[in-house]
């Protein structure tokens, strides 16, 4: 049996059929989610980075439809929120 370990910090909720995964801050009593992978139920994940979509193109090499990869993809999207200058979002 295989452990996966998840990068901290993450909320998870299901919405809709969704699994969604985000990372939030509060500034001043007002919650921003800065990342977030959404899961759907046929595997397809959709990312975004301080509300904008993050092409697939940023994280098809990471995320191949298993936990294990779904674990490394949301330790890059964390990298991403923690290190702006990494991110391939601008």
């Amino acid at each position: 049996m295989t452990t996966v370990c998840l990068p901290e910090g993450y909320i998870f909720t299901f919405v809709d059929d969704y699994l969604s995964a985000y990372l939030m801050i509060v500034t001043d009593g007002v919650p921003t989610i800065t990342g977030s992978v959404v899961l759907d139920n046929d595997l397809a994940v959709t990312v975004s980075l301080d509300g904008h979509s993050v092409s697939p193109t940023h994280y098809d090499d990471i995320f191949k439809g298993s936990v294990d990869s779904l674990s490394q993809l949301m330790a890059h999207l964390k990298s991403w929120v923690i290190e702006p200058s990494q991110s391939c979002v601008h």
